[in-house]
């Protein structure tokens, strides 16, 4: 095996590399074993397995204690293996205001890996003097935060980090890290790219509980990172108690939000700090983690004033809160012609059609007014308990329509077929099964009609 050229045995080793879930499996700690045996074999077979050995580094699953001495030691001895991390797993750690409230003391770190750490602390470069102190006083203090915010500052090529938040992270040394990527960006200019965090382009934050959620006021900072593209949140709170400081200026393109709590005025929060936002997919909280009042028409109008990049959008607020009490909940969206970068609109009828009557209290031409002609999917779900034939009637609209050449699918999450012939408007329904109507458009039928 030696005897294959570095490329060919790099290529080999990468089908050995972990996954990307929070919680390392027992396949993934098969494969790290196979990877670091293998690393040990040649110096050949240790340049081609290293860089997939580093490339993830999961300390979420690992003891309580500190994160892990021996991954924290073996990072500071060989530098050069921190460069390898691209993704970084990291559970909940210890702040010290979170150590004062329950008045716990801090996990002893054995006296050569905490001289090991103050060493490492000390050679930083590319950052404020400031960081520097910080970090070095919370690692006297055996503070885990201080841990953490080393490790982030050694691993300069990370690209993927995923985290629990923890009590008070506005005031944790990890965020002082967040904030030196960006807080020199305007009057520096151009940042050295061994800077923490530069080339961060994915971020995700979960809840460690479900007995609350995390205000993403609190961690707006994160969004301001320089290259961020994608940002996951998982049981957090964006709704009229937080506040997203005016100055948070984004250039995240995909927001994804499982189990939070989202209102109009978090989403107009949202979309003004986001300016470039091409995906918004929104899976509202159940009562584990709080109330959310849902008023779609007050959201359209939100998404109409400051969403027009949006290229997709999901919203599925099937778990949320109390809704049945919550009459604005029936308020549709409303016109939404306005978005004409709309690519994907999948949402619950109630969402796009209201909790009216489409037989009696809307007119056959509503979904043909009110979707923008850029659309190219449509995903209608709890469809169950519409009058289908009333439905299929304003569906049979847009796919006439002219203008929405871009349309090719639109699903339906119901038992009942099409009651409609979509055969006549050059459309097909043989993909559908018994929970959804599938509608996908035949190019070739509708270039015959056409000529």
């Amino acid at each position: 095996m030696v005897q294959l050229p570095e490329e060919l045995l790099s290529h080999i080793c990468s089908y050995l590399r972990i996954s990307a879930e929070p919680k390392a499996s027992q396949d993934d700690r098969t494969k790290l074993s196979t990877l670091a045996s293998i690393s040990l074999s040649s110096r050949a077979l240790s340049r081609a397995a290293r860089p997939h050995l580093y490339r993830t580094l999961n300390i979420s699953s690992c003891d309580s204690g500190s994160i892990s001495q021996p991954i924290t030691s073996t990072l500071i001895q060989q530098p050069d293996t921190a460069h390898l991390v691209h993704q970084l797993h990291t559970q909940t750690w210890q702040t010290r205001a979170e150590l004062g409230l329950t008045n716990r003391e801090p996990v002893p770190v054995p006296s050569v890996l905490k001289t090991q750490l103050l060493a490492a602390a000390s050679s930083l470069g590319d950052v404020s003097a400031r960081l520097k102190e910080d970090v070095q006083h919370g690692l006297r203090d055996g503070v885990e935060d201080a841990e953490y915010a080393l490790l982030l500052c050694l691993c300069t090529n990370l690209e993927v980090w995923k985290s629990c938040a923890v009590y008070a992270a506005q005031e944790s040394i990890v965020f002082d890290v967040v904030r030196e990527a960006f807080i020199d960006q305007a009057l520096v200019g151009t940042l050295p790219t061994s800077r923490p965090l530069q080339h961060v382009r994915e971020v995700e934050i979960r809840h460690g509980d479900t007995e609350g959620s995390t205000n993403l006021g609190t961690i707006a900072e994160i969004l301001k990172l320089p290259a961020l593209e994608i940002f996951r949140g998982c049981m957090l709170k964006c709704n009229e108690s937080t506040s997203l400081p005016q100055s948070t200026q984004s250039k995240v393109k995909r927001i994804y939000l499982e189990s939070s709590l989202l209102d109009s005025t978090g989403l107009e929060q949202l979309l003004v700090a986001c300016p470039n936002l091409e995906t918004l997919s929104v899976h509202w909280g159940s009562s584990i983690v709080g109330v959310s009042r849902i008023q779609y028409d007050r959201m359209g109008e939100a998404l109409r004033r400051h969403g027009t990049k949006l290229k997709n959008l999901r919203l599925r607020p099937e778990d949320a809160f109390a809704i049945d009490d919550n009459p604005d909940v029936y308020q549709p969206l409303g016109n939404l012609k306005e978005l004409g970068s709309l690519r994907l609109l999948a949402v619950p009828y109630t969402v796009l059609l209201g909790g009216l009557d489409v037989s009696s209290d809307q007119s056959s031409e509503w979904l043909r007014e009110t979707l923008p002609v850029s659309l190219r999917t449509l995903r209608i779900s709890d469809a169950d308990d519409v009058e289908s034939e009333s439905l299929d009637a304003q569906l049979l609209e847009v796919m006439k329509d002219e203008q929405f050449t871009e349309l090719s699918t639109i699903r339906i999450n119901r038992g009942e077929e099409f009651s409609e012939d979509a055969e006549d408007v050059g459309w097909d329904d043989s993909e559908s099964t018994k929970f959804w109507v599938v509608l996908k458009r035949d190019r070739e039928a509708t270039s015959t009609t056409q000529n």
